[in-house]
């Protein structure tokens, strides 16, 4: 897969998690533990891990961009 191709694969799941979060208001309360807010902080997890590997995605582009200009 290429860098671009698992970019937009994050962004999609960013801007996924975005919506939800947008459409659904977060659960009240903190404890106990509920499952609605279980699975509203799961989302909120997949989103910052989406998030992290998309800035990684895009550092990783970078570099290789950078390598490619130095070797031609």
């Amino acid at each position: 897969m290429k860098h671009w191709q698992k970019l937009l694969v994050w962004l999609a799941i960013v801007a996924a998690v975005l919506v939800f979060r947008a459409l659904i208001p977060s659960p009240p309360g903190i404890l106990p533990i509920t499952l609605p807010l279980f699975l509203y902080r799961l989302v909120d997890l997949v989103g910052s891990v989406a998030l992290i590997a998309a800035v990684f995605t895009i550092a990783a582009m970078i570099r290789d961009r950078r390598q490619k200009s130095k070797t031609h």
